[in-house]
């Protein structure tokens, strides 16, 4: 059984945070984050909210691939953390993309290789989407080297 990619699309955060950002509110440059990790820059999100990236990503795929909102036969959507519990990610997003199906998935790259269907299927529509840098916790230097810091970024800014 195959199965065929017709149409990819993503959205990202505006705000950028560099490492040398990052060096003026701890101590670490972009030399030593960027030959540990190839990590140079990152997104944070500021006004965006996960649903309206998510959206955002699935409309960008729906129109490169020429499929309608109501051609999408199943919706799945992974996500580590969304803007709330409840309702889930995939269904905020499934509203927002005009979409009469949603089912939440919580492990989709499992899934994703047991789920393969036939190229005449209804199209599918697969999303993954985190925003890991708007934790309410320390996370401590060495994650906060990678995700960016955005409670400290944002307050310095």
């Amino acid at each position: 059984m195959s199965f065929i990619i017709t149409g990819t699309g993503r959205a990202v955060p505006e705000r950028t945070v560099t490492n040398d950002e990052l060096s003026t509110m701890m101590e670490t440059s972009d030399e030593w984050i960027s030959t540990r990790t190839g990590i140079r820059e990152r997104r944070v999100l500021t006004h965006e909210t996960l649903l309206g990236l998510t959206a955002a990503a699935g409309r960008a795929a729906l129109e490169n691939a020429g499929v309608s909102p109501d051609e999408i036969d199943l919706l799945l959507v992974t996500t580590l953390q969304g803007d709330c519990v409840s309702p889930s990610l995939c269904c905020l997003a499934a509203g927002e993309l005009g979409l009469s199906r949603c089912t939440q998935m919580l492990d989709l790259v499992h899934l994703a290789g047991e789920s393969v269907v036939p190229a005449d299927a209804a199209p599918e529509l697969r999303l993954a989407a985190n925003r890991m840098t708007l934790t309410d916790h320390d996370a401590g230097a060495a994650a906060e080297l990678l995700y960016g810091m955005v409670r400290r970024a944002e307050t310095s800014a």
